[in-house]
């Protein structure tokens, strides 16, 4: 999905920036714009319409990551088989709680862009 918006996005900026030129060229050749002012705004709202699904596809899936990795966390910490000492309480608590939320810009921006660049270098060999 992140790879999609990705696109998406990249499509929106070419869009506009098509656009914008040819404001530009027509301008310059004492044309009409009419249409094309209208191709901006437009452009420029579905780039903010995919970037608010982004923020927002990223919120939801860092949430999803902490949710699971508190839960190892504690399956760690309640398995019968673990060797070795028990950290303190207090450690567990700063851990779990602000530990994991501070992971919210790695987990939501920078492991999705991280993720896609195996797939990246297998596409476009050795342009990324």
């Amino acid at each position: 999905m992140s790879v999609a918006l990705g696109l998406a996005t990249a499509a929106t900026v070419i869009a506009v920036a098509y656009s914008v030129s040819e404001v530009v060229a027509h301008r310059f050749a004492d044309q009409p714009i009419a249409g094309l002012g209208v191709a901006i705004i437009v452009g420029l709202a579905v780039r903010a319409l995919v970037a608010w699904l982004h923020t927002a596809v990223s919120a939801r899936a860092a949430a999803t990551v902490k949710a699971e990795l508190r839960h190892e966390v504690v399956d760690d910490l309640l398995d019968p088989r673990r060797v070795g000492p028990r950290p303190s309480s207090s450690s567990l608590v700063a851990l779990l709680g602000p530990g994991l939320d501070a992971f919210d810009g790695y987990i939501g921006r920078f492991l999705p862009r991280s993720c896609c660049r195996p797939w990246c270098r297998r596409s476009c060999s050795s342009r990324c």
